[in-house]
């Protein structure tokens, strides 16, 4: 039997192998079990483990992580898996992989393969009151929307702020996502440009203050917001193309762009141009001249609305 846990979602294929080895141990006990750097070992080294009759027990459990990076064991995927015996269950775990390779598609084709990808802003609604649920506690899709727009969509740190809020308390309110969810850097850069497009002077100077409190310095928060418009950019560009479709071809995350279509929506091609000047004029000021470069920021951030 072999299992293939491959993607970006490092929490995911986590989570996935976590359950694989503890429904094994439960089974055949921690004995069996054996991990193996694909890197660092050879092709020899595998086969044995794979091969060996396991230590006091039925099965055993063979991990291999990172095969993709030792060529020379990779290219011989489909003879470790032709040559697997029936006590044997093997683990690949590849989070890096190469998508035009032959190895990748050999083990595309294999029954279990599973790819785990970033999910998108829907998806991590969902899984967070899953969770929550799951955990004894209580939260709504509204509730679990404004986590993702302060955590940001990563998995892991979504995880992270739906522990603490849940030792906090089970029932998860806005109150609480408030006082105890730590903003990520980039999801209040999203956020503060909102509010300055919209014209709300208060709330984009807190978020900017914000921002400063977080340690971020303006030449950064320059960079945070010139990366934003760059998604922005991007999907005002590409006209006609779903989300994902523009995610693969340019490597931004779906949840970005999906932000990014927000602000898209309040900008012609001309502005939106302008405001890149703008930034990058602002850009070389903060590197040539002794200009105060909070007091700066602010007045461009204030003639958005």
């Amino acid at each position: 039997m072999i299992y293939v846990l491959s993607g970006t979602n490092w929490f995911g294929i986590k989570q996935r192998l976590d359950g694989i080895k503890s429904e094994f141990v439960k089974k055949y006990g921690d004995l069996a079990v054996e991990s193996i750097d694909g890197e660092e070992v050879g092709f020899e080294q595998i086969e044995f483990a794979l091969d060996s009759l396991p230590f006091l027990s039925d099965k055993k459990l063979v991990i291999i992580s990172r095969l993709a990076k030792n060529k020379a064991a990779s290219e011989k995927i489909e003879e470790l898996v032709k040559n697997l015996t029936d006590s044997a269950i093997a683990v690949i775990v590849e989070p890096e992989i190469d998508k035009r390779s032959v190895y990748y598609k050999t083990l595309k084709k294999m029954p279990g393969f599973e790819e785990y990808g970033e999910h998108d802003e829907y998806e991590s609604v969902k899984w967070l009151v899953d969770q929550a649920e799951q955990k004894g506690g209580q939260l709504s899709r509204t509730d679990a929307a404004k986590i993702i727009d302060l955590a940001g969509n990563n998995q892991q740190k979504l995880a992270g702020e739906l522990e603490k809020l849940l030792a906090y308390s089970p029932k998860i309110t806005d109150q609480t996502i408030r006082l105890l969810v730590d903003p990520a850097p980039q999801s209040s850069i999203f956020n503060l440009l909102d509010a300055a497009f919209a014209g709300d002077l208060d709330s984009t100077l807190r978020l900017y203050e914000d921002q400063r409190a977080q340690g971020a310095e303006p030449l950064k928060i320059l960079g945070m917001l010139t990366w934003q418009l760059h998604a922005v950019t991007l999907v005002q560009s590409a006209k006609g193309k779903s989300t994902e479709q523009i995610s693969e071809q340019s490597g931004v995350k779906p949840f970005v762009l999906q932000k990014s279509r927000q602000i898209s929506g309040r900008l012609d091609k001309a502005r939106l141009q302008k405001l890149i000047d703008d930034l990058l004029k602002l850009d070389i000021k903060f590197k040539t001249t002794a200009i105060n470069q909070d007091n700066a920021l602010k007045n461009l951030l204030a003639t958005l609305g």
